[in-house]
């Protein structure tokens, strides 16, 4: 069962795949993951997706929070080809140990900021510095056209070692592809207000 700001990983979630789905609740997170403390969930699979937080502010299209600090057990997790869109904050992916966020289109668009963090936008990244491998985040497209002027970022950091940025693609965002506001990893491959590619195979 997906229920908005409850969540469907928080006890013992594994192999499970969520895919070709439209999410656009009410809500402040439309997609809530939630691993609990002693649970291991791995390889969950979200991919081909489209989803927003409707016509609400939100905080977060998706936010995967632990009760507990980092967890590093958690492993095999894929965010992939999905359409989110994003009136406030990106996605926060900050417990869900080593995964992989790969070929998504963010379309930002006008909405509100609600002061949660340093950024108006931006995904936020971060794994316990044990997590091996770290978290790899390539060949996604972040396009600012249609958003709030002055969108800063597509990504930041706030913690962990060693993750990877691996030719990913801003659109009218004003800032860097990447901000490492904490933790550590390299940058490889970004492009800036890049008009000419072609936008991913996503959901839609």
């Amino acid at each position: 069962m997906l229920d908005p700001g409850f969540g469907p990983s928080g006890h013992g979630l594994t192999n499970a795949t969520l895919s070709r789905n439209i999410m656009t609740g009410n809500c402040t997170e439309s997609l809530a993951l939630s691993p609990q403390s002693g649970d291991t969930d791995t390889n969950a699979h979200i991919n081909m997706n489209t989803i927003s937080c409707g016509s609400t502010p939100c905080r977060f299209p998706i936010e995967c929070n632990s009760d507990v600090s980092l967890d590093s057990s958690q492993t095999g997790w894929q965010f992939n080809d999905n359409y989110w869109v994003v009136n406030n904050l990106g996605n926060s992916l900050v417990s869900c140990g080593s995964y992989e966020e790969a070929r998504n289109y963010f379309s930002y668009i006008t909405g509100t900021h609600n002061g949660m963090q340093q950024f108006t936008y931006g995904n936020e990244v971060s794994c316990d510095a044990a997590c091996s491998p770290a978290p790899s985040v390539h060949d996604n497209y972040v396009d600012g056209r249609s958003a709030d002027p002055g969108n800063s970022d597509g990504w930041y950091v706030t913690g962990g070692a060693n993750n990877t940025f691996v030719n990913n693609n801003v659109i009218s965002v004003a800032n860097l592809t990447v901000v490492f506001e904490g933790g550590t990893g390299t940058e490889s491959g970004t492009t800036h207000s890049d008009f000419g590619v072609m936008a991913p195979l996503a959901a839609g």
